[in-house]
């Protein structure tokens, strides 16, 4: 998919693969607002302009519009990576940096393989929250991933909990994010 934003060239709005946009989803042009899949935004991870063209972001993204056009003051937490793909009814989700990150920087991850259900699960960790998840065959309270990866909740034991049972993670969001949420 690709942005239809041809039409603004010569407007002075700031684009790049999509129209530029700050957590306030202003454009660089004064009372412009911009939201959904044409909007390059700041990145819930990197604070750098994404390109995320799915439906949960547009729909944040038009609120904040609105509220800040009407005169509020809503800011975004950034654009999230998600994914929720129906193949032949095997069902896979991702969420946020579900790549992870190098040790060195404080990553780790876990991955679970279960034939029996066709299912995969991995998690990755950035020091002791939880940064990106993705799951095949897994569809019992996917939201919990994304819960614990937005909200970047502190884990504390759960990080270990969950090293070594990855399928936990509804009692790991119950036990932290949910708190912070």
């Amino acid at each position: 998919m690709r942005p239809n934003i041809e039409f603004l060239a010569g407007s002075g709005i700031g684009m790049e693969r999509g129209i530029r946009v700050d957590n306030a989803m202003r454009t660089s042009v004064a009372d412009i607002y911009a939201a959904g899949d044409v909007t390059e935004a700041p990145g819930f991870h990197t604070g750098q302009p994404e390109l995320n063209a799915i439906q949960p972001n547009a729909v944040d993204q038009a609120r904040i519009a609105a509220h800040n056009m009407a005169g509020g003051a809503a800011v975004s937490g950034g654009s999230l990576a998600i994914n929720v793909l129906d193949t032949l009814g095997l069902i896979s989700t991702s969420f946020g940096q579900w790549q992870g990150v190098p040790a060195a920087e404080g990553g780790a991850g876990v991955e679970l393989v279960d034939p029996a259900r066709n299912g995969y699960l991995s998690l990755q960790f950035k020091d002791d929250v939880l940064i990106g998840a993705t799951s095949i065959g897994w569809t019992e309270h996917v939201g919990a991933l994304r819960g614990l990866v937005q909200t970047q909740a502190p884990l504390g034991p759960w990080k270990e909990r969950l090293l070594a049972d990855p399928t936990q993670f509804m009692a790991a969001y119950l036990a932290t994010a949910q708190k912070a949420a």
